[in-house]
């Protein structure tokens, strides 16, 4: 971030400096965060103070700084600054004398929260010589939600600084008069300018509880990393959380690292796949972090794939040859990624692609484009023999490029990564991710999310009954004891080689939770539709309710829902469906997510609502729950927090529902017909509808 420099000038004559006397006294009233030996100074307003902090007053627009109520980023208490008459020159700022440990390289940020729009801010502070400093200009949107602020005290500042803070100005042309709410004010070390793992309670959030998956379209900027922050929980990959240069990602710092800095308490859970791997020769291009760990390069053994049955060569061809003879043309389809060799012939494995065939069937010669997936040259094309066998790979979804692996005890165990020794697919994947986990970025990680973690095989790969389980070449099939008790040694290992107290989830984790709920703390619905429906699922709210009886403690969940339309915008704006889809999550104890997944399969969005933080008062506002949901009308949930309730019609019909009491509906901006502020001891609940109600 650029900054600017200039002398003491009449700026700091206006009450900014205080005596070292002062300072002292002070810097007592710094609540650091007992989590977090680096955390230099914390400022949260939570004990009903000021802490300290004052405005620059007479000559300048800041004209009162008091403890608020009226929105906190964290807990329930902020720093409200109250600005007269700011203009572009007339800036106005709120300070506050640090610890004398806060010095050159320290990192400074703060959440700030504005009521209408035109307003500047920035970072400001002044060494002990006098030299002011400050970051660049940001405009503060005036979106209802929170923004950070971020800033590095230069390495030239002397200390002890005289005060740090953060100061406003109108932009050019407008006069602004308001409040500014401020919280969460904290310089972390220059040495490790990121907070540890989020502690155990980070796991049983107040309610709601939010979460976010993959990839998102503004993941690479500064923005898009604080709506990622303002959630509970983010399944990530190991490229990204290991993404150093990022737009707003510190120096010497990971996105892992700094989204802890953004929110000490979010989950962070890296993605990782159970049994399927898509083809991606990316991960072994020199200079990406995917499967190079401490300059040792890993590799996907191509004999752990699932295998169907096929043919084998007619005669032997050379490592350049396109046109390949086999036995049996009725075995393979155009598209088909197929396997030559491999371990069962004692020959090094070469993959193809099919492109296309002589025949439908009988012998004859595959067209095929060789070495693919070859993980930068180690599985190159290369010369093979008569009689090796050629059998392609078992897909996933329809898709040949979606590669099914053998999770089973049958697949073939090999010294591929000699480090590891011999080990099947199921065996490395522990062993990876525990050496991943080993890695600096890998102590800012929860746990594990292994997605396409399912216990029965007719969930997963097609054509089932094709299937050469035991590597003879003959179809076999496969059986649900052999998937289901594969995978869950898989995720057995996986625990073994991470952490303890570290969490692992499947997507969605297996039917059979009384087993899979051994080793996996949770699993997930990905797509609940509009209607409570996920045709893969079936019984969703069974399966959800299951998992939450019968995962690890602690037990995670996550609940993706979405809905039907017919563009992303309508996707986006059916606040009905999000309303419903959230309070049918609220019934128990789950983290919520809503995406385009119902429009496109993706998730790359990453939508905010009112009911996610009461319009912008703040995530966690209902509290934790005060017991288990109720039914007062049969197919209508109640769940009573500690200060609100939510309530879910599930059923087909619209339904009035007395509430015992007197309840606020939230204020807010989406969808005002539904959330106007108003107070009820009733409501009427459209179908598959539902409403959080304030106490």
């Amino acid at each position: 971030m650029s900054l600017f420099t200039r002398t003491y000038d009449r700026r700091t004559a206006l009450g900014l400096m205080v005596s070292p006397v002062a300072a002292v006294a002070l810097g007592t009233l710094v609540r650091p965060l007992a989590a977090s030996a680096d955390t230099l100074a914390l400022y949260d307003f939570e004990n009903g103070t000021t802490g300290g902090w004052s405005v620059s007053g007479p000559g300048t627009s800041a004209i009162a700084a008091a403890n608020s109520q009226a929105g906190a980023y964290t807990g329930t208490h902020s720093l409200a600054i109250t600005l007269s008459n700011a203009t572009s020159t007339n800036w106005g700022s709120g300070w506050v004398v640090p610890p004398s440990t806060v010095g050159p390289g320290a990192q400074l940020s703060v959440w700030v929260k504005v009521p209408t729009a035109g307003l500047n801010g920035g970072i400001a502070m002044q060494d002990g010589n006098g030299v002011w400093s400050n970051a660049a200009w940001a405009a503060l949107p005036a979106d209802g939600s929170w923004h950070q602020l971020t800033y590095t005290v230069p390495a030239s500042a002397v200390t002890p600084l005289r005060w740090v803070g953060v100061w406003f100005a109108a932009q050019t042309g407008v006069v602004w008069n308001g409040t500014v709410l401020v919280d969460t004010f904290q310089a972390l070390s220059a040495a490790q300018v990121v907070l540890p793992p989020a502690p155990p309670s980070s796991f049983a959030p107040p309610f709601p509880r939010l979460a976010t998956i993959y990839s998102k379209t503004d993941e690479n900027t500064v923005a898009g990393k604080q709506l990622i922050a303002k959630h509970n929980l983010f399944v990530t990959s190991f490229d990204w959380a290991w993404l150093a240069n990022s737009p707003g990602v510190p120096t010497g710092q990971t996105l892992a690292s700094y989204l802890k800095q953004l929110n000490p308490m979010l989950v962070t859970l890296v993605y990782y796949h159970s049994s399927t791997f898509v083809e991606g020769d990316y991960s072994w291009f020199p200079g990406t972090t995917g499967y190079v760990v401490n300059n040792v390069t890993y590799h996907i053994d191509l004999n752990w794939y699932l295998m169907y049955a096929g043919s084998s060569l007619a005669s032997s061809i050379t490592s350049t040859a396109t046109s390949i003879p086999v036995g049996d043309l009725s075995k393979f389809n155009v598209n088909d990624r197929a396997i030559i060799g491999g371990f069962v012939n004692g020959t090094q494995p070469e993959m193809v692609l099919v492109t296309a065939k002589s025949a439908a069937s009988g012998s004859g010669n595959l067209t095929v484009q060789r070495g693919i997936n070859s993980q930068n040259g180690k599985f190159p094309a290369i010369s093979h023999n008569n009689g090796e066998w050629v059998r392609s790979v078992a897909y996933v979804f329809g898709t040949p490029s979606a590669m099914a692996m053998n999770v089973t005890s049958t697949c073939p165990a090999t010294n591929i990564n000699p480090t590891l020794g011999n080990q099947t697919w199921s065996q490395f994947v522990g062993s990876f991710i525990g050496i991943k986990f080993s890695e600096a970025p890998g102590q800012y990680l929860d746990g594990v999310f292994l997605d396409n973690y399912v216990d029965r095989p007719l969930e997963l790969p097609n054509n089932l009954s094709r299937i050469d389980i035991n590597n003879t070449n003959t179809a076999s099939g496969i059986t649900d004891t052999q998937w289901a008790t594969g995978m869950y040694n898989l995720a057995g290992g996986i625990r073994s080689h991470i952490p303890s107290g570290k969490l692992v989830l499947g997507n969605p984790g297996g039917r059979t939770t009384t087993y899979q709920g051994l080793v996996l703390n949770g699993g997930m619905i990905e797509g609940l539709d509009e209607n409570g429906a996920n045709p893969y699922i079936g019984d969703t709210l069974g399966f959800y309710n299951s998992w939450m009886t019968n995962g690890l403690s602690p037990r995670i969940f996550l609940l993706d829902g979405s809905s039907h339309g017919t563009s992303l915008s309508a996707v986006q704006t059916n606040y009905q469906a999000v309303r419903f889809e959230l309070t049918w999550t609220l019934a128990n104890d789950g983290f919520f997510i809503y995406d385009e997944y119902w429009y496109n399969y993706d998730h790359a969005s990453d939508w905010w609502y009112d009911e996610y933080d009461n319009a912008g008062q703040g995530t966690g506002y209902l509290g934790q729950a005060l017991g288990a949901a109720t039914q007062p009308i049969s197919g209508v949930f109640r769940r009573d927090f500690a200060n609100g309730i939510s309530l879910c019609n599930t059923t087909a019909s619209s339904i009035n529902i007395a509430l015992g009491g007197t309840f606020r509906k939230i204020k807010g901006t989406q969808a005002p017909t539904i959330n106007d502020g108003s107070t009820v001891n009733s409501v009427a609940l459209n179908a598959k509808d539902g409403i959080i109600l304030l106490r």
